[in-house]
């Protein structure tokens, strides 16, 4: 058929059938060779598919292997600890006089891993606070000795004092309470006193600011036992003798009485005589 030339008459009839049936035939052979050689290189390349997804399951795998491996011999990276921040400071330990206070960090940030070092320095950290003096209130000191009593006889009284200094008050502390002076009453027994007739030397009596109170009062010879030396058996007293006593002292701060008959009369006829007297000191 490759010989029909395209100039060459064509017969009709049989002929022309012939040289149809060839050149159909022809294109036939020829698109089957192209659908053939279309298979053989789609299945080429399916061949190469697989064979690629072969080998690269087979580098998949050898890179698995050789991960796990490095996994293994890789050493994880050491973290040195690292201080975090403080906290609050505690409540002060006391309220005046110097206390401390303490806060503390953790080592935290970050916390030390894989054998890394722990943080250095302390976890705690302190401080003085409320160093201000505390108040101190007053406190008394022992009284000190009595002073001498006012009067010998008759009532007297005498103090003695204590100060606030044991301890004294500072920083505003309190004041010691109560009185820092204290008196009692003393020599309270009747002052009794003698004096001599015609010695010129009177019986004398000083209570100060207070007054006097005559408690007994004789003028006469009563005992042998008199400074005056007198020894007379019997008794012989004026009868007026306290009442000539107060006369002269009762409600007075002083007074001085002498041993007179003027005074009290010669109860005992012209022997010698004597007065005594007794008496106290009273507020008035």
């Amino acid at each position: 058929s490759s010989g029909i030339n395209a100039e060459w008459p064509l017969r009709p009839g049989g002929l022309e059938i012939e040289v149809l049936k060839d050149l159909l035939y022809i294109s036939m052979l020829h698109n089957v060779e192209m659908k053939y050689e279309k298979m053989e290189a789609e299945l080429a390349l399916s061949q190469e598919i697989e064979n690629l997804k072969r080998e690269i399951s087979s580098i998949q795998k050898d890179l698995k292997i050789n991960e796990d491996c490095c996994k293994k011999d890789v050493k994880t990276a050491e973290v040195d600890g690292g201080w975090g921040c403080y906290g609050d400071w505690t409540e002060c330990s006391a309220e005046c006089g110097g206390g401390s206070q303490i806060r503390s960090r953790e080592c935290s940030s970050p916390a030390p891993a894989h054998g890394g070092a722990q943080c250095e320095g302390d976890m705690d950290e302190f401080r003085e606070c409320n160093t201000n003096p505390c108040p101190v209130d007053g406190g008394w000191s022992d009284y000190g000795d009595w002073t001498e009593c006012s009067a010998e006889c008759g009532g007297g009284s005498q103090m003695r004092n204590r100060t606030c200094t044991h301890p004294a008050p500072a920083h505003g502390g309190a004041q010691c309470e109560g009185d820092s002076m204290e008196t009692q009453n003393c020599n309270e027994q009747a002052c009794t006193a003698e004096a001599c007739e015609h010695s010129g030397i009177p019986i004398s009596i000083n209570c100060g600011e207070e007054l006097i109170n005559i408690k007994h009062a004789a003028y006469g010879v009563y005992s042998n036992e008199n400074t005056c030396g007198l020894s007379y058996g019997g008794d012989c007293i004026s009868e007026t003798s306290l009442q000539a006593m107060k006369e002269r002292c009762d409600g007075k701060n002083s007074c001085a009485v002498e041993a007179l008959n003027s005074i009290f009369g010669d109860p005992c006829g012209g022997i010698f005589k004597y007065l005594t007297a007794t008496w106290e000191c009273k507020t008035g």
